[in-house]
């Protein structure tokens, strides 16, 4: 039996196991015409998925729309305020006004609603995060991102995901919260590989994974950042000259190298500062700081605060409430 070799660095799941998931929604809708629900937005990112009928997502601002019909699905980066309809011109009802409907940080929720004409089943997914990090994962990224579950990379790892969150939410058998949370987060990152490897941007992160030389900076960055890197380390890394490496890194990424890497390190301190009993000192020297007091300085310059405050805030942990049907 040979034994398969697996790439070294592994740039979207090093960055991914930065992100801390803090709260996260499920919600199976079963809708019929006309309908409509205004999100307030303000999460990590969302997703709608339309497992039959069809309906369309509007921006607030912008006004920019999508149709989806069956086995399609929008994601919204930025989860900011939108509306989801039968119909482009019906009217949607706030989701605060929906009787029964208390939206908290983690919740999974079945939803019926509409005046009975033509149906939609739609299934909703979105997180909040902890963590300023995904601002630069998602950058370059348009407001709305419109794939095909027939046609994106991973559509049997994606569709099987789908298929088991249906299915708890259907059974809500003991356990099926703390299921569906990971099922939820394994979509997510489902989503950001068939994301990575569309065609949907040519600039941003998740498109500088597309590119073989700075995927593999990207990755040492990520998992390695801790390391004394030089721009010189990185660019020679990726076979590139280092005056190459910079320009191609921030022309993609958005932002020069050496600013992208100090913005992860800071990012695995603020995370590392939440754990009870954290200390300055240590922390430093876990993300690459040879001292304290250069540590807090940098935080101070690129996070707006001290490292102190950070640790001082108790960390919270999301309710996990019931599932509500109305």
């Amino acid at each position: 039996m040979e034994v398969g070799e697996y790439p070294a660095v592994d740039a979207l799941s090093s960055a991914l196991a930065g992100l801390t998931f803090g709260g996260w929604v499920v919600c199976r809708s079963d809708l019929s015409g006309p309908w409509g629900v205004s999100l307030p937005g303000g999460r990590l990112g969302a997703a709608h998925i339309v497992l039959s009928g069809r309906c369309y997502v509007t921006m607030e601002g912008s006004g920019a729309q999508v149709e989806l019909n069956k086995n399609e699905l929008v994601f919204l980066p930025a989860d900011r305020i939108h509306k989801v309809t039968d119909a482009p011109d019906t009217e949607a009802v706030p989701a605060s006004q929906i009787a029964g409907l208390q939206i908290t940080d983690s919740f999974a929720v079945s939803l019926s609603l509409g005046g009975g004409g033509a149906r939609t089943r739609l299934l909703t997914i979105s997180f909040s995060t902890g963590s300023d990090l995904h601002t630069q994962i998602f950058a370059g990224l348009p407001e709305l991102i419109k794939l095909s579950l027939k046609s994106v990379s991973n559509q049997a790892h994606l569709r099987a995901t789908l298929q088991a969150i249906e299915a708890e939410m259907a059974a809500a058998h003991p356990g099926y919260l703390a299921i569906l949370r990971r099922l939820a987060e394994i979509f997510f990152v489902q989503l950001m590989r068939a994301v990575s490897l569309s065609d949907v941007t040519e600039r941003g992160w998740l498109f500088a994974l597309s590119d073989p030389r700075l995927k593999k900076a990207l990755g040492l960055m990520h998992s390695q950042f801790a390391q004394p890197w030089r721009l010189a380390d990185l660019a020679r890394a990726c076979g590139m000259s280092r005056t190459s490496f910079c320009d191609r890194f921030a022309e993609v990424v958005g932002v020069p190298p050496m600013t992208y890497l100090n913005r992860v390190r800071m990012s695995e301190a603020t995370q590392r500062l939440k754990s009870p009993g954290a200390r300055i000192a240590t922390v430093a020297e876990e993300v690459g700081y040879a001292s304290a007091a250069s540590f807090s300085r940098a935080y101070r310059e690129i996070v707006g605060s001290p490292p102190s405050e950070v640790a001082r805030s108790p960390a919270v942990e999301p309710s996990l409430p019931n599932m509500v049907s109305f």
